[in-house]
């Protein structure tokens, strides 16, 4: 990593940073801002993710600048900073602690960085504030006003990251006595302080019900990782600076057995929940035959795509516009700028809830303009499909795990979401 090798100024420490990132988790998390190694295998397209990634290279043109003082590298960390904060802007939070704090480590506080530091904050506002695909400020202000905190996806988020810390972290909890270290040290002040700025806020968050700052966990771990990471690969420097010739033999005994375990976890959680439901046995078969995660949706592609609207349960509809280009009725997370979002997730569930009535139904399909309807039998809806075949919607694609329905043009007029249509990807 880039990051890595130029903040310690050490070309050796770029895979060590990587591999504790990677594995150096108990069980985890999963979900945005998720990038433990099983769980990147779906979320590395994530802006919450993507944004991260971001944030470490801006983070390097900033070291850069700073000591070379090339406008070149200027350049790049505002220009960086300000797409990743339009990207996802709580991740843009994390960057601009982390740079102001490099700014402070590297002793460079003066009139000039000053100037950069503001010119890239304000960059990245000017940035939101004119992006035409989404309202920061109003989006902001329902976030910081506690708006989103009845939501039900916040609150099970919520509940989420704060449950099970020691067992989900693991091994990288290590990197709490390395940080106690670090900073009796004087070493290292960006992992010090934004480890310790972070967890107030995850705290301050816990008590006062602050929405997204359960997501501060992920920014705390990374911290503990890179002082984990950092120990051990002083651990096999040729000549180790006096600070940490004490922990030498914590490194061998402890460090390096964290992430041979932490490994092993990652390589379980991967083989639980991707390689082995990819198989399937069949009778008379002896060996079970690989079954493609992505069929249902690259089979929708074939009848899907952009100008239809697909009313789908929930669970099922984040791929369907990634897939297929079209839109959605609702989404499970819900997006601070679309107001009726909530509503159109209790439509969605009235439609497949087995007891609702058929007119009922037919309201639905024609509020939002629903011109197909998928059953996604692995999630919810098998019982519907003798009911919508009598409503006379008619099966364009069918098999033992979905059935796609159209939707009779007269049912219907286009009435869903057209200033901020819904994306599968809105985390």
């Amino acid at each position: 990593m880039l990051f890595s090798r130029e903040y310690f100024n050490d070309a050796g420490q770029a895979p060590w940073t990587l591999i504790c990132l990677l594995v150096l988790w108990g069980s985890g998390w999963t979900g945005a801002n998720a990038y433990m190694f099983s769980a990147l295998l779906y979320t590395s397209y994530f802006p919450s993710v993507v944004s991260f990634s971001l944030s470490l290279l801006a983070l390097y043109f900033q070291l850069r600048f700073l000591r070379t003082e090339k406008a070149g590298f200027l350049m790049a960390y505002i220009l960086l900073g300000s797409l990743l904060f339009v990207n996802h802007p709580f991740t843009g939070v994390f960057f601009f602690t982390c740079s102001a704090l490099l700014y402070l480590e590297k002793n460079a506080l003066n009139k000039k960085t000053l100037l950069c530091y503001a010119a890239s904050l304000l960059a990245a506002l000017l940035l939101a504030a004119l992006w035409p695909y989404s309202s920061f400020l109003p989006s902001l202000v329902t976030i910081v006003t506690g708006g989103m905190a009845q939501a039900t996806d916040y609150e099970q988020t919520r509940n989420y990251l704060y449950a099970n810390i020691a067992l989900r972290s693991g091994p990288a909890l290590l990197g709490i006595p390395l940080m106690a270290l670090f900073s009796l040290q004087k070493r290292h002040l960006l992992l010090a302080g934004s480890c310790a700025l972070f967890s107030l806020f995850y705290l301050a968050g816990y008590v006062g019900t602050i929405s997204l700052a359960e997501r501060c966990i992920f920014f705390i771990v990374f911290t503990l990782q890179m002082a984990v990471s950092r120990t051990c690969r002083e651990r096999f420097l040729p000549s180790a600076p006096p600070a940490v010739q004490g922990v030498r033999r914590l490194t061998a005994w402890v460090l390096l057995p964290a992430l041979i375990m932490g490994t092993g976890i990652q390589l379980m959680l991967v083989y639980t929940k991707f390689i082995a439901p990819a198989f399937r046995r069949t009778a008379g078969v002896t060996l079970p035959g690989y079954v493609n995660p992505n069929a249902m949706n690259l089979e929708l592609r074939e009848h899907l795509g952009e100008g239809d609207v697909v009313l789908s349960d929930i669970y099922s509809s984040w791929s369907i516009p990634v897939y297929t280009g079209a839109k959605v009725i609702a989404l499970y997370h819900t997006p601070p700028h679309i107001g009726d979002n909530t509503e159109r997730k209790k439509a969605v569930e009235t439609f497949y809830d087995s007891s609702t009535g058929r007119e009922t139904r037919q309201e639905i399909l024609k509020r939002y303009g629903v011109t197909h309807l998928l059953l996604d039998f692995r999630t919810a809806g098998k019982e519907l499909r003798p009911l919508l075949r009598e409503m006379g919607l008619k099966v364009v694609a069918e098999n033992e795990t979905f059935c796609l329905f159209a939707v009779p043009a007269g049912t219907s007029s286009f009435t869903t979401l057209t200033e901020h249509p819904p994306h599968a990807t809105d985390r």
